[in-house]
């Protein structure tokens, strides 16, 4: 080789193999995901038909009014973040670098719409919770209100889970790197 020839580049690894288990994990949720919308909208009416007066109220206030309107949408929304996960999980396991725009579109738009739907929830679930709590007759009563405060809570801390794994690998510049 003469002083004036360039090396060669090194020869592509391919992905590794802790990409390709992410991949093939927003695969799995990614099709899970598929499904969230219709069985949210089902397990939402059949707490419409509930006699338990908690679970009444927590309907209407979650699928009635300026509520309602997010949840159906975030219904959609979800539905959309669904196949942007399953997409994306599909193009990582490929070594396509559209699977990792594909993640960044999951991962940003799923927090975005947590960060929404826990503001929406403070001004207009939580606050209610709480006033139920306060006014409970019984015990099984007040444990329904305080049930759906931590679950509401909780449900979001999970949530964030996956979305901001995939945001921190595909932001990594060894991951740009591994995908053509």
């Amino acid at each position: 080789m003469t002083p004036y020839q360039l090396e060669a580049p090194p020869p592509r690894q391919g992905v590794s193999t802790g990409l390709k288990v992410l991949g093939i994990i927003q695969i799995v949720f990614g099709a899970i995901g598929l499904l969230g919308a219709p069985i949210g909208l089902a397990v939402a009416m059949l707490n419409a038909a509930s006699k338990d007066p908690v679970q009444r109220r927590l309907h209407e206030l979650m699928w009635e009014g300026t509520m309602g309107i997010w949840s159906y949408g975030s219904q959609a929304l979800g539905f959309v973040f669904a196949i942007a996960l399953l997409a994306g999980g599909i193009g990582i396991v490929r070594g396509k670098r559209w699977g990792r725009t594909a993640s960044f579109v999951y991962s940003i738009g799923s927090l975005v719409s947590l960060l929404v739907g826990q503001v929406l929830m403070g001004i207009v679930v939580y606050p209610e919770l709480l006033d139920m709590m306060d006014k409970a007759t019984s015990p099984v009563e007040r444990a329904g209100a305080m049930g759906g405060l931590i679950g509401g809570l909780g449900a979001a801390g999970f949530g964030m889970i996956l979305p901001l794994i995939v945001l921190i690998v595909m932001a990594r510049g060894k991951t740009r790197e591994q995908l053509t």
